[in-house]
């Protein structure tokens, strides 16, 4: 069945989804970046949200499927700049992504660090433990203006 993501808040937030058209932020990421393995993207789409809470904060979490080129992570750095600006296209200003990227090889995990360090301020990451080869990473913008 279709992927289910629950998100519980504190009492008395208000907590709005987030309208990203994914899907279309994928096919335009795929036509710029051919070479890109297409399945990471359409997962990755399918497996992206994002919520704003309280008009003051957009979370996005994303889920990457197992990126093992350069040229698929450069897509995906390419994907994750599109929907950080779709998801703050309403107005809002801060912003935090959560990705579980499942990058399985150093060089390429040091490779994505580079490309997502580019922009958005230092991450954090959360490493992976010995049974699993994904890790999960913070990130925030570099600058907010009003």
């Amino acid at each position: 069945g279709p992927a289910q993501l629950g998100v519980v808040f504190p009492k008395g937030t208000r907590a709005v989804a987030v309208d990203v058209d994914s899907g279309d932020l994928e096919r335009r990421t795929r036509d710029e970046h051919p070479r890109a393995d297409p399945k990471v993207l359409a997962t990755t789409a399918r497996k992206s949200f994002a919520v704003a809470l309280d008009d003051r904060l957009v979370v996005i979490v994303v889920h990457a499927r197992d990126p093992k080129t350069r040229e698929t992570l450069d897509a995906l750095d390419a994907y994750l700049r599109r929907l950080v600006a779709a998801a703050l296209a309403g107005g809002h200003c801060a912003w935090v992504l959560m990705i579980d990227t499942n990058i399985a090889k150093p060089d390429l995990n040091q490779h994505f660090s580079n490309l997502v360090s580019q922009w958005t301020a230092p991450t954090a990451s959360l490493e992976p433990r010995p049974e699993t080869r994904g890790e999960t990473r913070v990130f925030q913008p570099t600058t907010c203006k009003r």
